[in-house]
């Protein structure tokens, strides 16, 4: 796990790319999902969800930047593409 724990180090200070994240992913198991949001989680935080659980994972005490109209900016979804190994 040496590994995760260097992408973890990463991910405080950066965001990660779509390999780092794949192997997050493939390693799931070894990281407990959150339940619910945290509330205020200090920068640097890195939590995994399980979307059809947590819908409202935004809900965490942060004042999150939205439009003009009040409405909350739209988040990139990327689809990450994993080597055929």
């Amino acid at each position: 796990m040496g590994n995760i724990e260097q992408i973890l180090l990463e991910a405080q200070h950066r965001w990660l790319r779509p390999a780092e994240i794949c192997e997050i992913l493939r390693n799931y198991t070894k990281f407990r999902i959150a339940p619910e949001p945290p509330n205020r989680p200090p920068s640097g935080s890195l939590f995994l969800f399980d979307r059809k659980v947590l819908r409202y994972f935004r809900k965490d005490g942060h004042n999150w930047r939205k439009k003009k109209d009040g409405k909350t900016v739209k988040e990139a979804h990327e689809r990450l593409k994993a080597s055929s190994q």
